[in-house]
């Protein structure tokens, strides 16, 4: 077996875990009401959602079409699906980028090391994965976004078949813009910032008019977002905290140098950077940018990492008063990290000094390096939480007590007890969004559980932890 085939098998090894606590998932909270919503039909449920609640058109569809009343093996199957696709779309994404000049192996690595950093280092995991409500929403259109860029690359590079490359990354950007406002304003931005620089490049790397028409359709989606009348009622929900600009804006500073210095600090994402190093060289020797667009293309992108955090931060203080979940910054990381390593690749196509130094560097100590990289993404951040989650059972000890709630959830239905009464979560693995009951019936929680089991009211058992 050769060197770098064993290291595939370890990052492989290190997804394996991340896959294996998919077999621990269960529905939570908003998962059950969209359930419930999707019993008066598909149709009927998402022209309630866009008119009443949200413009996420994209998402809505997934969402309602869930898992929660498929039963446990059906939710655990959705949340592989969802780690699964992320080394699929990079692999595709890779191999699209580098084209013939990295072999099916070398672009395998690739795909599994920016995997494995990003469900290793992502700030939340639980609501990045193993929730699928949160993962319909925010992680699936990570994953499609990777194939649209895939279909954008191969269209640019004139390949047989472009124009149906182009129509499938039109497509497929219809649906990735309508997931969430975040990956919204992502897109527009990007193709924004495409236009404006290929308006004024002369060497015809720009793509002619393919930035200026994806720009356009990412706005006509960004429209149908904004134009959803359920807007103004989710954001009645925060009239009292929402749209205070300063308040937000100093918020938005302080997690952004928060986030930024703990992603550009870290051990594994540096490791990765010089490992990648001789494989960008690797692609500059034939399809490195011209050297009159190589330094803006670093500048455009220097701009990109800097704006990513406060483009996935802003608009939740903005409209919702705090940062009350993750789920957003795991969407900035992972452009963070496409942003980062592409970064990489035209700093590395100019063979500067430190460029050939880090090359160097690379090609000498690449065995100590990859097995320090690989220890990063097995034992640090999430990796070392999951790890203890497992060893410890707290993932077998939850999944055994959410075993036990649904079956009582399920004889108060049967017994059509007008009040069920529930055992608080004793186990909360670190790894998981644990969103439990509360004694108050009002409580979103307990809400949720009443109307998919069609009770009256769930409460706390007196006395119960929560």
């Amino acid at each position: 077996m050769s060197g770098r085939s064993a290291f595939n098998l370890a990052l492989l090894a290190i997804l394996g875990m991340y896959l294996a606590a998919c077999s621990f998932v269960h529905p939570i909270a908003d998962d059950f009401v969209f359930a419930r919503d999707a019993r008066a039909g598909l149709w009927t449920a998402w022209l309630s959602e866009y008119a009443g609640f949200s413009g996420r058109y994209a998402s809505n569809a997934l969402v309602l079409s869930g898992p929660a009343s498929w039963g446990a093996a059906g939710y655990r199957a959705a949340a592989a699906l969802m780690l699964i696709g992320v080394p699929a779309a990079a692999y595709a994404f890779v191999r699209a980028w580098f084209a013939d000049t990295l072999s099916r192996t070398e672009a395998l690595t690739c795909a599994l090391v920016f995997s494995a950093l990003y469900v290793s280092q992502m700030p939340s995991p639980g609501e990045g994965i193993y929730w699928y409500t949160a993962a319909a929403t925010h992680h699936a259109p990570l994953v499609l976004v990777l194939l649209h860029f895939a279909f954008v690359l191969r269209s640019l590079r004139g390949e047989r078949g472009a124009r149906i490359y182009l129509f499938a990354a039109i497509v497929l950007l219809v649906a990735v813009a309508g997931f969430n406002e975040v990956m919204t304003l992502l897109l527009l931005g990007f193709y924004g910032a495409w236009t404006v620089w290929s308006a004024g490049d002369r060497t015809g790397a720009s793509g002619s008019r393919v930035p200026g028409i994806l720009l356009a359709v990412t706005a006509a989606c960004a429209v149908a977002i904004v134009a959803s009348p359920g807007n103004t009622v989710r954001q009645g929900l925060y009239a009292a905290v929402h749209h205070r600009f300063l308040y937000s804006a100093g918020m938005t500073a302080l997690q952004t140098l928060r986030f930024s210095v703990d992603w550009v600090s870290s051990g594994a994402l540096l490791l990765a950077t010089v490992l990648f190093a001789p494989l960008a060289a690797k692609w500059a020797q034939t399809r490195a940018p011209q050297p009159s667009s190589r330094r803006s293309l670093l500048i455009w992108l220097a701009a990109g990492l800097l704006l990513v955090i406060p483009a996935a931060v802003f608009p939740a203080y903005w409209e919702t008063g705090l940062l009350g979940q993750h789920r957003t910054v795991n969407t900035a990381y992972f452009a963070f990290l496409v942003l980062w390593f592409t970064a990489t690749a035209i700093w590395v196509a100019g063979d500067g000094r430190h460029a050939h130094a880090l090359r160097q560097f690379s090609n000498q100590f690449r065995v100590p390096l990859a097995i320090l990289l690989l220890a990063a993404l097995a034992v640090t951040h999430n990796s070392y939480a999951l790890g203890l989650d497992l060893v410890s059972g707290r993932l077998a000890n939850f999944s055994r007590e959410m075993t036990s709630r649904d079956a009582a959830l399920r004889a108060c239905r049967e017994h059509s007890e007008q009040t069920c009464r529930l055992d608080g979560i004793q186990a909360r693995p670190a790894s998981f969004l644990v969103l439990d009951v509360s004694a108050d019936p009002h409580d979103f929680v307990n809400e949720s559980y009443a109307r998919y089991f069609e009770l009256r009211e769930v409460r706390l058992v007196s006395g119960g932890a929560r």
